[in-house]
């Protein structure tokens, strides 16, 4: 496995670390009481406000030859001055410090706590621009608390600034637990975060202050902190002290702990427990704690008894994933025992060996496959050629699954598949696939709901979700395929036979159900005589064929609103008209006919012009700061040319009118609340351009809560679209549609 920049390595308490090497090394450095700490209270109360969603930014660039504005600034400057003051590129107009704070508690968000990654700091922009792999020289932890997750540090980086990622293990492994005052420091290429797995046995909310030291150059797009935010900081004087003005003396510095941890065999898999990883004078049992996983070469030689069968059980289960991917229902079939029984969630999924490989067949042929990634596996051999196995799987749509069953001389005898219930990573999803999105109106023209946040209006990847295995097409050319594939596989006697062969082109045959029925009349002295209920059916099973071939697969294709609202009013043939956002809920509407379709895309064409137009659409959201009063923002707004979302889509900025690419904007406002954090406002778009409420609120200098695009995450999104007038595509009578937000 590769560790490439957008690598992240899962911690799982009582896990395993598995290696390729002879062993691995532990060690760290950090400075034990190093520092002393000055009014510990206010910085904590300073570190909760950089880290909460009030501050609209992750961190924060101050310059060597700077002075500081605030105490948590001074501090970020000493730690500069210790550790950079020898360097001939201290005094560079570039070098300087990227500081921002954590804290971390479990008892407030447990779910949270659960999760963790581990990333690299870099120059984020200097790699989408150049591919250059721009690192901190030095980066620092300084924690403010006795408790919470220690800090680990992979000793895993890239070969170079600008060469790939090198291959193989991690080198080395290192943890940190908190101390106040205690400063740990590490190369800034290295792999490193807080196992938040283990805050609630470390002992309750952990404050950590980070810096990074860079010389000679300040990474792109990073800005200093935001001087509207700094009333609420302590302004005056530095709150820490180093106890040394150069390196610590060893009484003051913890020795240099590494330890070698000898590779054991389990099966095919090279496996290492590491104990007691914490360097200095607190040595503390994390038990068998897994920092990394990476990629290991199979020894063909039996490691243990029953290895033979072991291995070809898990050679059989890859080719079952593989298959069901790619839907091969010939593999399916060579794998399956004669008396294979499948075993699924619902009670209706009870299938012997004919029934199940039928179903799949079906589901192949529509284009339906279905992948599941293998997180963890084991393989038992329970006696002479057969083989429990017991996998935990994800797949895109569900999340966590799992798989247990029963493998026959290398053939699958038993499989179930389920949806642990106790499970918290799946509850969650469960939860978005099977709730009925609430309807706000219906009519023969109309269906109205109320989008939740966290959920895509229409079909596609999540957002977090992996770049696709399937090419996109244009709409026609997926049409164009269902027609090459119905006329290959229709008798020359049916009406597809008739009306498909011999035609010059297919891209001529119209995709409109109208149009379709107004060509097969044209074609009549060709295709002979027809009823309208025919023509009606080969429509139908041609525009099924092609959306088929057009949905993503389903590692792709995440719960949407479309879905949820087709399946609660009985309609497979809603069209959307408009969407929000993933992470933005509210009144959201969708056409029941063509007609109604043209009428309400006219009708949001006619509002995004500058003027009110035939629609109206109004929103609410919480911003962070005072906003009071009432007024228009007119800001233009472009594509930003760096910055990218995480699934490869621009994000967007605010720009003059005269810059290339820009486009006018414009948005109402009035506030409903202020408060001294917070402020409640109504927001009603006059055009619409991308992201436009997020961007304007943002130039305006009082983010959006809770927005991860342009602000900190955290909550969820507080925009919500509470109402929506129109003309109704019937009787072109004005509605409103209404909706109560989910934040207060």
């Amino acid at each position: 496995m590769s560790l490439d920049d957008d690598f992240c390595v899962a911690i799982a308490h009582n896990g395993t670390i598995e290696g390729t090497t002879e062993h691995l090394d532990l060690k760290t450095r950090c400075y034990d009481e190093a520092l002393q700490c000055e009014r510990l209270e206010e910085l904590k109360r300073d570190l909760e406000f950089v880290a909460s969603p009030l501050v609209p930014q992750d961190t924060f660039w101050l310059g060597a030859g700077e002075s500081p504005r605030c105490a948590l600034e001074a501090v970020a400057l000493e730690i500069f001055r210790k550790h950079a003051a020898a360097s001939p590129h201290a005094a560079d107009p570039k070098s300087g410090v990227e500081w921002w704070a954590q804290v971390k508690d479990p008892t407030a968000n447990q779910e949270a706590a659960r999760e963790v990654c581990f990333h690299w700091d870099k120059d984020e922009q200097a790699h989408t621009l150049h591919g250059m792999y721009v690192f901190p020289q030095l980066a620092t932890v300084t924690y403010l608390s006795e408790g919470g997750a220690p800090t680990v540090v992979l000793d895993k980086r890239p070969d170079s600034f600008t060469g790939a990622i090198a291959d193989g293990p991690v080198d080395a492994a290192a943890a940190c637990a908190p101390r106040v005052g205690r400063h740990l420091v590490f190369d800034g290429r290295c792999l490193h975060a807080a196992p938040r797995a283990l805050t609630t046995s470390g002992g309750g909310k952990r404050y950590t202050f980070l810096v990074n030291v860079w010389l000679g150059h300040r990474p792109s797009g990073i800005r200093p902190f935001p001087a509207a935010a700094l009333d609420k900081l302590t302004r005056d004087g530095a709150s820490m002290r180093f106890g040394a003005a150069t390196t610590p003396t060893p009484d003051e510095c913890s020795r240099v702990a590494t330890l070698s941890f000898p590779l054991a065999r389990s099966g095919t898999r090279h496996v290492v427990r590491m104990r007691s990883p914490m360097s200095g004078h607190d040595f503390v049992d994390l038990g068998s704690s897994a920092v990394a996983y990476v990629e290991v070469r199979v020894d063909e030689t039996p490691a243990v008894d029953g290895a033979r069968s072991t291995r070809a059980a898990a050679d059989a289960l890859d080719a079952w994933h593989a298959a069901c991917a790619r839907g091969d229902g010939d593999a399916l079939e060579a794998l399956a025992a004669d008396a294979f029984v499948f075993f699924g969630t619902a009670a209706e999924e009870r299938w012997a060996r004919d029934a199940f490989l039928q179903y799949a067949r079906q589901r192949f042929a529509t284009g339906n496959t279905w992948a599941y990634t293998v997180v963890a596996r084991r393989c038992d051999e329970v006696s002479d050629g057969v083989v429990a196995f017991d996998e935990v799987l994800n797949n895109a749509n569900l999340g966590r699954c799992r798989s247990t069953g029963v493998i026959i001389g290398g053939k699958l005898a038993q499989y179930n598949l389920s949806l642990p219930v106790p499970n918290e990573l799946i509850l969650g999803v469960v939860e978005k696939i099977r709730h009925t999105i609430e309807l706000l109106h219906v009519d023969a023209s109309l269906v109205v709901v109320n989008k939740p946040r966290d959920l895509l209006s229409v079909p596609g990847r999540h957002p977090d979700a992996p770049a696709p295995t399937k090419k996109r097409k244009r709409a026609g050319e997926y049409w164009e395929e269902a027609l090459a594939r119905a006329r290959d596989e229709a008798s020359a006697e049916s009406l597809a036979g008739r009306l498909l062969n011999g035609v010059g082109s297919l891209a001529s045959i119209p995709r409109r159900e109208d149009k379709f029925r107004a060509h097969v009349q044209r074609a009549r002295g060709r295709v002979g005589a027809v009823d309208d209920a025919a023509v009606g059916t080969l429509w139908r099973e041609l525009d099924d064929a092609a959306k088929a071939l057009a949905a993503p697969d389903n590692d792709e294709e995440a719960p949407n609103a479309l879905a949820l609202a087709r399946a609660a009013a009985g309609d497979r043939d809603l069209r959307p008209v408009h969407r929000l956002d993933y992470e933005t809920s509210g009144v959201l509407v969708f056409a029941r006919t063509t007609a109604a379709a043209s009428a309400l895309c006219a009708a949001f064409r006619k509002s995004t012009d500058g003027d009110a137009g035939d629609t109206r659409k109004t929103y609410v959201a919480r911003v962070a700061g005072r906003l009071s009063g009432s007024g228009e923002w007119t800001a233009a707004i472009t594509a930003d040319a760096v910055a990218r979302q995480k699934d490869g889509k621009p994000r967007y900025r605010a720009a003059e009118e005269s810059e290339e690419g820009a486009k006018g904007a414009r948005t109402r406002w009035e506030a409903l609340e202020s408060g001294d954090e917070t402020s409640l406002l109504r927001l009603e778009p006059l055009t619409g351009r991308s992201h436009q409420l997020r961007v304007h609120c943002l130039a305006a200098g009082h983010a959006i809560v809770g927005d991860p695009l342009y602000a900190t995450p955290g909550g969820g999104l507080c925009l919500h679209a509470a109402s929506l007038a129109l003309p109704h595509p019937e009787t072109s009578e004005r509605v409103t549609f209404e909706a109560g937000r989910p934040f207060v």
